[in-house]
């Protein structure tokens, strides 16, 4: 289990059998949300200080890429083949379409003031 820990910019990995803190992980500025992938080998984490994504590779506990996706992101969704992540930034008022594959940026959509949450219809677990 990961958590975000946003004051201290850390991620606490949770052991759940011993019920305690097996490790902290550096975790950008102020992470926010987490999301795993569709194939549960990365970690999605959503830094709404730095305007990134951080793609951390679950077995090895690396960042593999860093995102800059807009302005306080602050909600994330994966489409349902997992090819696509969607993240809500609140602060520049768009959402950012990412490619999951070559991890880049290929779009902003202008989404109205103040964007907090993103669901995409069929997406579900």
């Amino acid at each position: 289990m990961f958590v975000a820990n946003f004051d201290s910019h850390t991620l606490a990995v949770i052991n759940t059998r011993r019920n305690e803190v097996s490790e902290t992980l550096p975790a950008g500025r102020q992470p926010v949300r987490l999301l795993p992938s569709r194939d549960g080998r990365l970690l999605y984490v959503v830094n709404f200080g730095s305007g990134q994504v951080f793609v951390v590779e679950l077995a090895t506990r690396r960042v593999l890429a860093s995102l800059t996706v807009g302005r306080q992101p602050d909600a994330a969704a994966l489409s349902q083949d997992g090819a696509t992540l969607v993240v809500a930034n609140s602060g520049s008022n768009d959402v950012a379409l990412i490619n999951t594959a070559d991890r880049t940026l290929t779009t902003l959509v202008a989404a109205g003031t103040g964007p907090r949450g993103v669901a995409i219809a069929g997406a579900g677990p």
